[in-house]
Formats: structure tokens, C-alpha cells, sequence
């Protein structure tokens, strides 16, 4: 789909979201995310059958792969939606999301479709390309941002307290530990699809508990093309290295 220019698109408060995922941690998150977007989040529902339907809508942000909604097909889910909301953009989040057919989603009325590990200017852009949709504005962060995102870490410790923010890094080391070893492989290699997804993995993870530099980092570097590995793809590797060091750390400290 064609990308508006988003530097003259006029920016409108109140417009209203609800989201549909199964997972306390990713509703957190991506209402954080709308919120950025100009959205406030009225309603985060675990299953469609949640859903209260009481208000206005603009955006209804569906995550396909939970368990709740494998259950429910397109229609069933577009349905569900326009019944409440008859003017509400729906845009569905997966990890196929890419190759789900564009056909198909237009033929059950679903709007647009998203990797789930999306960039907030990625869902932003989508947003401006959707007919329901309210303009909405998303500045982009500094390359040099913060370590961390204290925001995000105060809002997981509120949702499931200390406990939960330890047992959420140790998740992240152990998904995480390898992929330095692996980035320079591909590096070395000149492999530029590896090195993408690598940074894709290690974006997602970062998300997951605010850590606002590796995040940005891979999100600028996730384009790097063969020919720039092999000029700096080793510099980009330490960087990303001393980024994971230093995110360790700071993590380690805030769960004291």
C-alpha cells in the first residue's frame, strides 16, 4: 500500500482504541504504543467475547495468534467488530501477517494486517493508510535513546510486581545471550537476510521490557544491506554487543 507523507498529516487527540490479545504483558505494551499514536485505549480484552462494546471506536488492534482468537475466523472477527463499531478501523497482528492474503483480508473486512512485532511508525503508517482511521503522530526516537524505558519497566512491575520483572530478564538473557555470537556470524558471512532477522528477534525481545536502545538500535539497522556489513558490519556487532552489557546491567539494577 502507498505511504502518505506523514510529515503534514494534522495529529487529533481522543481518538479511541481497543485491543484484543491474550497476553497482559503485549495489551501493556501496545497500549503504551497507541497511546504514543494519539490514541487513548478505552478497552484491553484477553478474548472477543470480552469485548464490552459500549462507546465509540476508531481502532480495534486484534492479536490473530492467541488462542482465543485461533478459534474465531476472519469474518467472525470483522463481524464481531462492525456489529459495535461500523466505522472502526481493524487491523489484525501475526506473525504470518505478511503472507496472509490481501484478497482474503478485503473479502472479511479486516482493514490491514501487521507483523506483531511491529515498530510504532510501522503501525502508524498503516493507521494513515486505513479509510477509518484518525490521523495520528509518532515522533521517532534518537538513535543515542536511553538505556532503558522506566515507563515501560514502573508499568510491568505494577502489572505483576517485582517477581514478574525478574522472571521477564531472565527470559530475555536466555533469548537473547546467543544472538551477539550469531549477529557476527552473519556479519562476517555477508549474509544481510540473517542479520535482518537477528535484529528483528532482538528488537522484539528488547520491546518486550523497554530497552529503548537496543529497540532503536536494530530498528534503524534493520535494512543493512550486504555491502554495508561488509564495510561496518563488525563496528555494528560491537555496538550491539556493548548495548546488551549495558542493558544487563541496568535491568539487573532496576529488579534489585
Amino acid at each position: 500500500m502507498s505511504r502518505p507523507d506523514l510529515k503534514h498529516v494534522e495529529t487529533r487527540t481522543r481518538t479511541l482504541a481497543r485491543l484484543l490479545d491474550d497476553s497482559r504483558v503485549r495489551r501493556f505494551k501496545r497500549g503504551r504504543t497507541l497511546e504514543r499514536l494519539g490514541y487513548e485505549v478505552i478497552e484491553a480484552a484477553a478474548e472477543p467475547a470480552s469485548l464490552t462494546g459500549q462507546g465509540a471506536c476508531d481502532l480495534l488492534l486484534v492479536e490473530a495468534d492467541q488462542a482465543p482468537c485461533a478459534l474465531w475466523t476472519l469474518d467472525d472477527l470483522c463481524r464481531l467488530g462492525r456489529a459495535h463499531w461500523p466505522h472502526c478501523a481493524i487491523v489484525l497482528l501475526g506473525a504470518d501477517a505478511n503472507g496472509w492474503p490481501k484478497a482474503r483480508l478485503a473479502a472479511a473486512g479486516i482493514d490491514e494486517a501487521l507483523h506483531k512485532s511491529f515498530a510504532p511508525e510501522e503501525l502508524r503508517a498503516v493507521l494513515l493508510g486505513v479509510r477509518h482511521a484518525a490521523p495520528v503522530a509518532c515522533e521517532a526516537s534518537p538513535l543515542d535513546a536511553p538505556i532503558l524505558d522506566p515507563h515501560v519497566l514502573h508499568g510491568l512491575e505494577r502489572l505483576g510486581g517485582a517477581a514478574f520483572i525478574a522472571e521477564l530478564i531472565e527470559q530475555f538473557v536466555q533469548e537473547c545471550e546467543a544472538l551477539p555470537k550469531a549477529l557476527e556470524t552473519a556479519a562476517l558471512s555477508g549474509d544481510a537476510h540473517a542479520f535482518g532477522a537477528l535484529l528483528h528477534a532482538l528488537r522484539s525481545a528488547a520491546g518486550n521490557l523497554g530497552a529503548s536502545r537496543i529497540f532503536d538500535r536494530c530498528l534503524a539497522w534493520r535494512e543493512t544491506s550486504a555491502a554495508e556489513l561488509a564495510v561496518d558490519g563488525a563496528a555494528r556487532v560491537a555496538i550491539l554487543r556493548s548495548d546488551f552489557t549495558q542493558t544487563l546491567i541496568a535491568l539487573r539494577a532496576f529488579a534489585r
